[in-house]
């Protein structure tokens, strides 16, 4: 497939290789309305893209269409349907919720600030959690949404290889090391072998 000039390599149904990394477009979750994929992996870490609480029929979670019109909206349904969506994105990519290292919250209203917190405590320690930036935003896309979430997360597939070759590279660098050492010792204790009990070296001659 070729973009106004760029290579992708179609990997399966819904993974596609390109210079920039590999972009995970989900089937079952809600279509982007640009062209952008749900989550992007490059470097060893996972970029999800801003995730709401809209499905796949284009309906949303945490809203109820009153008979007069008007809408019911709940930040706390919400949030967990956003989080859950998440979590969907990041499994496909190889990772899950534990791996995420920065979360971004976008709320139209800090009224939701506290509701959407009480979700969200549920899912995340201090200890274990991401870095977390909250902000509010003049609007979403749909007047139905209070709330949006994009993360970064570590692959770790990425991090598992990373490791698995400090494992080897380790041992072999320090052999490495220790091996320039005994050289250098063995030289070493030859050179004054050699001048010991003979006093100050004679100069090179000229």
């Amino acid at each position: 497939r070729r973009v106004h000039g760029d290579i992708c390599l179609h990997l399966s149904p819904s993974v596609f290789m390109a210079a920039n990394g590999v972009a995970y477009v989900l089937a079952d979750r809600a279509q982007a309305i640009a062209n952008y994929p749900h989550a992007r992996a490059a470097n060893g870490l996972i970029f999800v893209s801003g995730i709401s609480s809209r499905k796949l029929d284009n309906t949303y979670e945490g809203v109820i269409e009153n008979a007069d019109g008007s809408l019911t909206l709940d930040i706390r349904a919400q949030t967990r349907a956003v989080i859950e969506n998440i979590r969907v994105i990041l499994q496909r990519a190889g990772a899950d919720l534990e791996n995420i290292i920065d979360l971004q919250v976008f709320l139209v209203s800090m009224a939701d600030y506290r509701g959407m917190n009480e979700v969200y405590n549920e899912y995340f320690s201090a200890a274990t959690g991401p870095s977390r930036t909250t902000v509010a935003v003049k609007e979403l896309p749909s007047p139905k949404l209070l709330i949006e979430i994009k993360v970064i997360a570590l692959d770790p597939a990425a991090a598992a290889a990373r490791s698995s070759w400090a494992s080897v590279a380790l041992p072999l660098a320090t052999g490495a090391i220790g091996a320039v050492t005994a050289v250098g010792a063995l030289f070493a204790a030859m050179y004054f072998r050699g001048t010991s009990g003979r006093g100050r070296a004679k100069p090179a001659l000229q």
